[in-house]
């Protein structure tokens, strides 16, 4: 499975930018970015540490608001499919 988070925000700078890379990484090893304001994760191998994928994104947008990001998460088993989740 593939999650991708999203920024909300219309002005996103570096700083969000690089806050939203650690929130990733603090979820997956395996982060790649996807164009300004959306990384996305890898989640396969995280069922260790998240129950579930519902899990996983709530644990993603609770690291992001705790950090001053509003972020969307959609988790599927490719990267656009995430997108439009």
């Amino acid at each position: 499975s593939t999650a991708t988070g999203h920024l909300r925000t219309s002005r996103l700078h570096a700083g969000a930018q690089a806050a939203l890379w650690d929130v990733a990484y603090s979820c997956s090893p395996r982060v790649e970015e996807g164009g300004l304001g959306t990384v996305y994760c890898d989640a396969d191998g995280l069922h260790a540490l998240y129950a579930s994928e519902t899990e996983l994104a709530r644990a993603i947008v609770a690291r992001a608001q705790a950090v001053g990001l509003d972020a969307s998460v959609g988790i599927a088993n490719t990267k656009i499919a995430a997108q439009l989740a």
